[in-house]
């Protein structure tokens, strides 16, 4: 499939920043999250994710997390923890680009990596704005993926480093999502690269159950799931979709 419109630019003067916001393609809203220490640029390229899901007759719609962005844009990156309150703003920015776009629900939010963990939270608070919710290769489900920055990373230190590195070592710990468990409020899929007989995948599919959350396995697929095996994840979205979007 091919896309015929191009991305959207435009900056919204939101109430805590201004905020880039990339759009591409029409009709069904999807909201995509980018991951921890990138931003939503890449994700809107010729060919890439927002774009093949755009050819699924969907309008997909990107933003920068808060303290990300394009370099030299990094002006609340201070503040940025990488925690509850962290994923509390994002859910709050993307909700008020929701309403800014004229988007009273989105049929899904799909999110990556960090992103994945805001998707799963607005699944559970936001639950008449968000159909459901898609988080492909979220942090510390299973203990041998690596989190991000993943393969193709700059190299270059980012401001949010250190923070970031502080998180992924608290998700070591053993319930590092009981703080969404029963919360979720719509359909959830969680989508990461595992062999169905890895013993790693135990921790996975125990809070994926405590969720409530689906969890579809790519096998041979590192993180993230949706480019190590884009044919493969893109099926699964469009399958969930079909049936809860």
């Amino acid at each position: 499939m091919s896309v015929t419109s191009e991305t959207r630019v435009r900056t919204l003067a939101l109430s805590e920043a201004e905020v880039a916001v990339r759009e591409v393609g029409s009709d069904v809203p999807v909201l995509l999250l980018h991951e921890a220490l990138g931003r939503a640029a890449p994700y809107f390229e010729p060919g890439s994710l927002a774009e093949q899901i755009a050819a699924r007759g969907c309008r997909v719609i990107g933003f920068d997390l808060p303290g990300h962005g394009e370099p030299g844009t990094f002006e609340t990156a201070e503040r940025i923890r990488f925690d509850a309150e962290t994923i509390e703003e994002v859910a709050a920015r993307a909700l008020e680009i929701l309403d800014v776009q004229g988007v009273e629900q989105a049929a899904a939010a799909i999110g990556v990596g960090f992103g994945g963990l805001v998707a799963l939270r607005l699944g559970a608070i936001l639950p008449r704005r968000v159909g459901c919710v898609v988080a492909d290769s979220p942090p510390g489900l299973t203990p041998d993926a690596p989190a991000e920055p993943w393969s193709g990373a700059s190299g270059v230190a980012h401001p949010l480093g250190t923070a970031w590195d502080a998180f992924v070592a608290r998700l070591d710990g053993e319930d590092p999502y009981g703080w969404l468990a029963g919360t979720i409020q719509v359909p959830a899929l969680i989508t990461i690269g595992a062999q169905a007989d890895d013993p790693s995948t135990e921790r996975l599919f125990d809070v994926a159950r405590r969720l409530p959350a689906q969890v579809a396995l790519l096998p041979g697929a590192g993180p993230p799931a949706y480019r190590s095996a884009r044919a493969f994840f893109l099926r699964e979205v469009e399958r969930f979709l079909a049936a809860h979007g």
